[in-house]
């Protein structure tokens, strides 16, 4: 089954009629509310999550803090899980750049003009058209920020995507129907087969970095993991024999894991971390 990637500039369509076309489709809304549940129960605090949820970090935290890339491989690795039997939809957050490769991934971005913006948010919200506008302008700001500094990948760019819709023009109906005639061509068995694989390996190969790195702590330098249908690979630099003997006992534990090839090399001189 496709999945289904939606971002949206502010004021556009809300979570709700996302989740309404994501019904209408048959598909797994998969929303802000969800995530941080999932997020919290991988100790990426509420206010963490606030403080980065597409938001481009201050500049302080990228020097001092190791906080960003711990939500960003955290979000990953929640992603992976969700999507890996596809009939997902997922909404803002980077992820038609996170799934940008995948075959059956169908890449959305919604639009509209300033004033039917503006008017939906004074709707919807009750702001004044002035506080409106300041959101408009500083949320579309955060999120291409987001994406720029995760991904280094422009927000913006109409060629990130591969349906871009104008809510100024379409109704919601409209949307569904351009969604479901859009799906109709663009998910064929090929892809679908082959970007479910890709998918479930990814997902395995995520799962498989939080048991050793997360989880356990083991210390292991530059570690690379590989899977493929349940065969996993790991590369990188332990330092030491109990290390490289108990990544291949916690790695072949792991449910979906078939055969472990340990390729690590085991380091018995102490070297720097990479910062």
């Amino acid at each position: 089954m496709a999945i289904i990637t939606i971002s949206r500039e502010m004021g556009s369509v809300s979570q709700e009629h996302i989740k309404w076309i994501s019904d209408s489709l048959g598909m797994v809304f998969i929303g802000k509310e969800a995530i941080n549940e999932r997020m919290e129960a991988k100790g990426v605090s509420s206010e963490m999550f606030r403080q980065y949820d597409e938001k481009k970090p201050g500049f302080i935290y990228t020097l001092f803090h190791g906080e960003p890339d711990y939500y960003l491989e955290c979000l990953k690795t929640i992603l992976y899980e969700e999507v890996r039997e596809g009939n997902r939809v997922l909404i803002g957050r980077g992820t038609n750049f996170i799934f940008s490769d995948i075959a059956n991934c169908l890449r959305v971005k919604i639009v509209a003009s300033e004033e039917t913006k503006v008017a939906n948010l004074c709707e919807w919200e009750g702001f004044s058209e002035a506080t409106a506008r300041e959101l408009i302008k500083r949320s579309d700001k955060e999120r291409a920020g987001y994406c720029l500094f995760h991904f280094n990948r422009d927000w913006y760019a109409h060629h990130e995507y591969d349906l871009v819709m104008n809510a100024s023009r379409l109704s919601l109906n409209k949307m569904l129907s351009t969604l479901k005639a859009t799906l109709e061509i663009y998910s064929t068995p090929e892809r679908e087969a082959h970007g479910l694989k890709v998918l479930r390996d990814r997902a395995l190969a995520r799962q498989v970095g939080e048991a050793i790195v997360l989880k356990e702590r083991l210390d292991i330098r530059f570690l690379e993991i590989d899977c493929d249908d349940g065969c996993v690979i790991l590369r990188g630099l332990a330092m030491s024999p109990s290390v490289h003997n108990r990544a291949e006992r916690i790695v072949s534990k792991l449910s979906g894991v078939r055969v472990v090839e340990n390729n690590l090399k085991i380091i018995t001189h102490a070297i720097p971390r990479r910062r």
